[in-house]
């Protein structure tokens, strides 16, 4: 029997849940039992690490150490794998899969949101709003830091289309294949500023193809300390 596409994502979902239940009890798999991909390690009593990811289970926060991926440009994607779209992306991870920023969203208690949905919301006037209201559990804040300094997003990518409102970052936890693969680990993206149903976040946005004109967003130009390589740090909670 096979199961429809619908389907093999609760499946996909259900198993997603239920790796996400064994972090929160301290259950964790060991890289040698995962491959290269890092996999889940209790550090501490409130804290779990994977790679570049760090989950604190406390404050219900987590953090990933990334990098600059380039110092300008058009901008598609707020953060990949480095061996993913890096030369469209402002921010890049070494050895992080998406899957595991899916399972730890979902460990914050965030709640994924159909894509399909999250392009209707964005295609009508009242869409901002009707997404505070009715899906704010699927929303996540997402900050950039270096050290203890929080710094402001906007220093870094430059939105050209001007009063849109704050930045609102959905959840909507990518999609599974037929036989069962996670597609953002084949796209090796985590979270796209122009829509793709592959990323695990995707930013609620009605902005123009940023290749067809002043559109969309670009790394800032007007920052001249941008290199590549600068090492932050993006830091994910709940919306509140």
């Amino acid at each position: 029997m096979q199961l429809s596409s619908k389907k093999w994502r609760r499946v996909g979902l259900f198993f997603s849940v239920l790796l996400a239940l064994l972090l929160i009890h301290g259950i964790g798999l060991s890289s040698s039992d995962t491959g290269a991909d890092p996999g889940p390690e209790k550090t501490a009593e409130n804290f779990i690490q994977m790679g570049p990811l760090t989950i604190n289970k406390r404050s219900k926060q987590a953090t990933i150490k990334v990098r600059t991926a380039i110092d300008q440009g058009v901008l598609e994607y707020l953060m990949v794998d480095d061996h993913g779209k890096a030369y469209e992306s402002a921010f890049k991870v070494d050895n992080l899969l998406p899957s595991k920023l899916n399972f730890t969203l979902l460990l914050l208690g965030i709640e994924p949101l159909d894509y399909n949905k999250l392009l209707e919301l964005a295609r009508n006037e009242s869409g901002r709003e009707a997404l505070l209201a009715q899906h704010k559990n699927s929303l996540v804040r997402i900050s950039l830091a270096r050290g203890e300094k929080i710094l402001r997003l906007d220093e870094f990518i430059h939105d050209r289309e001007k009063d849109k409102g704050e930045l609102l970052w959905v959840f909507t936890g990518s999609r599974f294949t037929k036989d069962g693969r996670f597609v953002g680990d084949i796209s090796l993206s985590h979270i796209a500023m122009w829509p793709d149903d592959s990323a695990v976040v995707n930013l609620f946005s009605d902005r123009g193809n940023p290749y067809r004109g002043e559109l969309g967003f670009v790394m800032n130009p007007k920052n001249k300390e941008l290199k590549k390589d600068q090492e932050f740090e993006l830091v994910f909670e709940a919306y509140k």
